[in-house]
C-alpha cells in the first residue's frame, strides 16, 4: 500500500497516468528531478583496504585505489553499471551508511526533506 501511495504521489507530480486507476494526473509547475547519485560506506576502522575488500565482495564490484591523500581515506568501489559512485570511507565515528542524491533544484529538494529528518551537508 505505501509503495502504490508513492507511485501515485510520483504520477501526480508527473503528470502521467496512474497504472492503478488509468487516470492522469495534473502536471505540477514546481517539477524538478533528483536521483540517488551514489553512497558512502563509512567504516570505524584502521584498515580501510581491508573494508573496500569486504564491501567490494559483498557487493560484487571490484575495488579501485583512489590517487594521493585522497586514497589515505577512501577507497572507489567500482559499479558495473557505471550508474553509482561508491566509496568506502575511514572515520573515526560508528560505522554507517549516507546517501548522496543529485538534484536540479537544491532548495526544492532539501525543504520538504529537512522538515523531517534530512540534513543538508553541502553544495557541490
Amino acid at each position: 500500500m505505501f509503495i502504490r501511495a508513492c507511485i501515485a504521489r510520483i504520477h501526480r507530480a508527473a503528470g502521467t497516468t496512474s497504472a492503478s486507476t488509468g487516470r492522469r494526473h495534473g502536471v505540477f509547475s514546481n517539477l524538478h528531478k533528483s536521483k540517488l547519485a551514489g553512497f558512502i560506506i563509512d567504516c570505524n576502522t584502521s584498515d580501510l583496504s581491508a573494508a573496500a575488500r569486504f564491501w567490494g565482495g559483498a557487493l560484487g564490484m571490484e575495488i579501485q585505489q583512489l590517487p594521493g591523500t585522497e586514497g589515505d581515506k577512501y577507497v572507489k568501489l567500482v559499479d558495473p553499471g557505471e550508474q553509482l559512485h561508491i566509496e568506502v570511507q575511514s572515520v573515526s565515528h560508528p560505522s554507517r551508511v549516507h546517501l548522496d542524491i543529485e538534484t536540479d533544484d537544491i532548495d526544492a529538494e532539501v525543504r520538504p526533506q529537512s522538515a523531517e529528518f534530512a540534513e543538508r551537508a553541502n553544495d557541490w
